[in-house]
């Protein structure tokens, strides 16, 4: 029971020994309360780690203006990740820095993890934002 000693018993700090103890994964599974629905057993098997992940999808969108440039650069990042992007057509007024719940909530249903948001201004010309 030395200083800074690991067990797997129980959570917490002793503070009288100065000792970090972790929880193993069987009692974890035993506080999270169990569905009691069908629906819910199904949200929660959705949420649990798979043995083989899906790919992560791109969604490559133009922004409220755009140049040639920035069209040919989002067409080419397109063709790179035709299998898993999604390219969307028309230009969106959605501005990643100020207000990403909009760009959440289209992330979400198009079930993607990653953007390409492309725009042209006279402060930010040819501007590509990544994100994740």
């Amino acid at each position: 029971a030395g200083l800074g000693s690991l067990s797997t018993r129980s959570s917490g700090i002793n503070a009288e020994y100065g000792e970090v103890t972790m929880t193993t994964s069987s009692e974890i599974t035993k506080k999270v309360n169990p569905p009691k629905t069908r629906k819910g057993k199904k949200i929660l098997e959705s949420k649990e780690p798979l043995i083989v992940e899906n790919d992560k999808k791109t969604v490559i969108m133009k922004g409220g203006n755009t140049s040639g440039v920035v069209n040919d650069v989002l067409s080419d990042l397109f063709k790179i990740r035709r299998h898993n992007g999604v390219m969307l057509n028309q230009n969106n007024a959605i501005l990643p820095f100020e207000d990403s719940a909009p760009l959440c909530e289209l992330l979400k249903k198009k079930d993607a993890s990653l953007f390409v948001f492309g725009s042209h201004n006279k402060k930010r010309p040819n501007n590509l934002v990544f994100g994740r």
